[in-house]
């Protein structure tokens, strides 16, 4: 009985193992026919950073560079020749000096000369001219005692084409005698105007001939700086901003710490045709008696109080898209944008004309829009402080 039992055993483990195996496939399949639980899925909306702005009144900021420059800048020529005698004290370059100061003088031996020339020469004429004279009424007298009626054939009896010449030739010498002297006065040079001197190309002993530059000036009563604004930003200007001398205020773009205070002087009355803008010339009187002077060639910030402007919005500079749109949460939480310009800004805010359909209600405006955004695009705002 044994020996029976132990030759069934592995036969019937086999048995008993395919049954489980057969068992165990056919649940398998049965599960794999089965369809897959599927999860919920819950709608995800990205959030978005927004301040939230209602419109308000703001003056306009104008703003704009240039380049400090002196109301005249003279290249200084001479006008006689001759060799330089002697310079000024203070004819050096960086002195600064007042109109009438001697800057050079020009050896005056030939023009003095020249002067006694001129001199001599009118007294001969103006001479010539009173005998002509004398000979001309000897002529009329003579005509008259002659019993003949009416005038002479020819005008040279009377000496009347003699006299005139004698007349134009005393007029000749007087301006040949005012030339000279101006000639003479002319090799003492002088300062045209309250200068700087830039610099200086003369030394004593050189020669010069007339029309030699000789030296550069700067004029020193007044400091000029040329903005140019476009057609908006001149929108944004005090209507009277030339005449009542609208203060600006200037800083230097080197140090940002440096501050003069100027005004607007004037404007040019026509548009660059390359730039399509047109230029307003600041002033800042008297500056090298400011506390800092205000040297020619500083380059500087001009900053222009303007008018004041309703309606706007104050937004971070960020809000504004690369393609120049506004974004803000409508209705629902979708998103909605609008073309806009701003009118103008400053250090870390633009300032935006608000569409009329907006103006009613305070809105949510997107700090930082990206460029997949799309209209209505479903997000959650998150809101961030405007104080910007």
């Amino acid at each position: 009985m044994g020996r029976i039992t132990q030759w069934l055993a592995p036969p019937l483990a086999l048995v008993v193992l395919a049954g489980v195996i057969f068992f165990t496939v056919q649940n398998m399949g049965a599960h794999s026919r089965q369809p897959m639980p599927m999860a919920e899925e819950s709608p995800q909306h990205p959030d978005v950073s927004v301040v939230t702005v209602t419109p308000g009144s703001y003056n306009a900021h104008i703003s704009g560079q240039g380049e400090a420059t002196p109301h005249y800048s003279l290249p200084l020529t001479t006008e006689v020749s001759g060799r330089i005698e002697n310079v000024g004290n203070n004819f050096e370059s960086g002195s600064i000096l007042h109109k009438g100061d001697m800057l050079f003088r020009i050896e005056d031996t030939a023009y003095t000369a020249e002067l006694a020339t001129a001199k001599s020469e009118l007294a001969e004429s103006e001479l010539a001219l009173l005998e002509e004279e004398r000979q001309a009424r000897q002529a009329q007298l003579e005509w008259e005692s002659s019993g003949l009626e009416g005038e002479p054939d020819s005008d040279l009896v009377l000496r009347i084409p003699q006299l005139a010449a004698a007349r134009a030739e005393v007029e000749n010498k007087k301006a040949a005698l005012e030339l000279a002297r101006k000639n003479l006065s002319k090799t003492t040079v002088t300062a045209p105007f309250d200068c700087l001197i830039v610099s200086r190309d003369v030394t004593p002993g050189s020669y010069v001939q007339a029309g030699t530059e000789v030296a550069t000036l700067y004029s020193i009563d007044t400091m000029e700086i040329n903005i140019a604004l476009s057609a908006s930003e001149w929108g944004n200007l005090p209507a009277d901003a030339v005449e009542n001398n609208h203060p600006v205020t200037i800083t230097s773009v080197e140090d940002g710490q440096q501050t003069w205070q100027g005004t607007i002087g004037r404007m040019e009355n026509h548009v660059d045709t390359k730039t399509r803008q047109r230029t307003i010339i600041v002033k800042v009187n008297q500056p090298f008696t400011q506390n800092i002077p205000l040297l020619a060639g500083t380059f500087v910030r001009v900053d222009i109080p303007g008018k004041e402007l309703d309606t706007l919005w104050k937004l971070p500079g960020s809000a504004l898209s690369q393609r120049g749109e506004i974004w803000f949460v409508a209705d629902n939480n979708t998103l909605a944008c609008f073309q806009s310009t701003p009118l103008f800004s400053d250090h870390d805010s633009i300032y935006i004309q608000v569409p009329p359909a907006l103006a009613t209600a305070a809105q949510n405006v997107l700090i930082h829009p990206l460029s997949s955004y799309v209209t209505g695009m479903e997000v959650r705002p998150v809101k961030e402080n405007n104080d910007a």
